[in-house]
């Protein structure tokens, strides 16, 4: 894509971002966001990643309500975490720059989302996305529990800077 048309497509996509701002949704019944499988919707396989964040894809499941996360599998269908599912996992510790992430390895939420083989995985927020491939992703990949009750991707296989904070969303190829 040239820079003109990824210029074009990016001022449309904020500019439709700023008209949904002020959208009020209407109210909808709560869910109980649990570890069953959501309704399976298309998820293209292979799909190129942008730097931007895949969480507003429609084409994707949406995060259920008490949900923190959301892993999508490759046959489209999705599992939702909350933060005490989260806390129900073994945690793992990284260290690095003097600090200690702490949380779940990513390797565990996806055995626990029902994955067991992936050629790689896109961890998203909704500021930034990452893409890992499966020899990228070991036992220091980590999703750090944050005391704002969000999680953020930790590991050594990207630079800190571009770690994903308040993940929203696992897309496993």
């Amino acid at each position: 894509m040239n820079k003109l048309a990824h210029s074009l497509a990016v001022s449309l996509l904020i500019g439709l971002l700023i008209a949904l701002a002020g959208c009020v949704p209407a109210a909808a019944p709560v869910a109980q966001a649990t570890l069953a499988p959501a309704s399976a919707a298309s998820v293209a396989p292979a799909q190129q990643v942008t730097p931007t964040s895949l969480s507003g894809d429609a084409s994707l499941p949406a995060l259920q309500s008490g949900a923190l996360f959301r892993v999508v599998k490759p046959d489209g269908s999705a599992v939702m975490f909350t933060v005490e599912d989260v806390k129900a996992l073994p945690l793992a510790q990284y260290m690095t720059e003097g600090k200690v992430e702490e949380g779940p390895k990513l390797l565990d939420v996806l055995a626990r989302a029902g994955v067991d083989e992936f050629s790689e995985v896109v961890i998203s927020g909704p500021k930034s996305s990452q893409t890992l491939t499966r020899a990228q992703v070991d036992d220091q990949t980590v999703l750090d529990l944050t005391n704002r009750g969000t999680v953020k991707l930790a590991t050594p296989a990207i630079t800190k800077a571009d770690w994903v904070k308040d993940v929203d969303l696992i897309l496993v190829h």
